[in-house]
């Protein structure tokens, strides 16, 4: 099995692939958002609403001025950019909410990975398609991360991306070790640190990335120091620390959630301030006691060209 394949049914756990509000879909976006997913789709999986939404939004976007009009929308197949490689939490997410569309509104939904440069590639490679409504891109915190502190995206590239972009919910992040680490909790995790400095290494998906920096918070947090060691990707991530080359990983559910619950990483907390659904029994960071305050989230979010050519603030 290809690993985009597999890596998207290891996140089943976490979202979903079907969000059954097909009817209201096809009624328009105000329907969909009026009705979306039933309540007890809603009560197994508390990510099937913003799915639905995310959904109807791309149907909106189709409606804007220039675009084709909501009832003539899609005619051909879409373009979903993903702009980091694939296994990872973005690529997930991308797949799954491609699957969705394709099922719902009945053309092919490609999906392309255009990794590179913390999401500056395919981000850019958004931008710069036409404004039809066919190629669309998924977001990340890490992208704006990106954006923010490499300076990586051109004044052009900013004028061209639509701010009407629908992001669902904050996600929160999983610490993971290797199953013979020996802390499996937060507070074992930082009593290890402060009795060795500098000797548990933790792996990233990339500098300056948002997995990098939920560790480095952690880190000033707790008043520890770990060594960083960033990979090109979170499959890479993943792979070192189940070949023992590193002991600690920060990382999306998506990502990990499948190598947790076959008990070959096993998760010592979520980095949330509350509990996240599909991984319930995984206590917060704040729980442990010994990292006041920690509260890290993320999201993911859809975005495409803009209608206007002129940067709108």
């Amino acid at each position: 099995m290809h690993l985009p394949q597999l890596a998207t049914r290891q996140a089943q756990g976490y979202a979903l692939s079907e969000c059954g509000c097909g009817d209201d879909i096809r009624n328009g976006p105000e329907a969909a958002l009026r009705g979306g997913a039933s309540e007890d789709l809603r009560r197994r999986n508390p990510v099937t609403k913003q799915f639905c939404m995310t959904i109807a939004v791309l149907v909106y976007v189709a409606a804007w001025p220039g675009l084709a009009s909501a009832q003539e929308w899609p005619r051909s197949p879409i373009r979903i950019i993903v702009a980091f490689g694939a296994g990872g939490g973005a690529d997930i997410i991308g797949r799954i909410l491609g699957q969705a569309m394709q099922d719902k509104l009945g053309q092919p939904v490609v999906i392309e990975n255009r990794p590179g440069a913390g999401g500056t590639i395919g981000t850019e490679a958004v931008a710069r398609a036409d404004k039809d409504g066919y190629t669309l891109g998924i977001m990340t915190a890490g992208q704006i991360i990106a954006a923010t502190t490499k300076k990586a995206l051109s004044a052009t590239t900013h004028s061209r991306i639509s701010t009407q972009c629908l992001w669902w919910r904050p996600q929160v992040l999983l610490i993971v070790a290797r199953p013979d680490f020996p802390a499996s909790s937060v507070k074992e995790l930082v009593a290890v640190a402060k009795a060795e400095p500098g000797k548990i290494i933790f792996a990233s998906s990339g500098f300056g990335a948002t997995q990098h920096f939920s560790a480095e918070l952690f880190m000033q947090t707790a008043g520890v120091k770990m060594v960083h060691v960033p990979f090109r990707n979170s499959p890479e991530a993943i792979a070192a620390v189940l070949g023992r080359q590193v002991d600690v990983l920060f990382d999306t559910v998506s990502a990990l959630i499948g190598q947790v619950q076959s008990g070959e990483l096993k998760a010592l907390a979520v980095t949330g301030k509350n509990r996240f659904p599909a991984v319930a029994d995984v206590p917060t960071v704040i729980e442990s006691g010994v990292v006041p305050g920690y509260d890290v989230t993320t999201w993911y979010g859809v975005f495409c060209a803009a209608r206007y050519t002129t940067w709108r603030h």
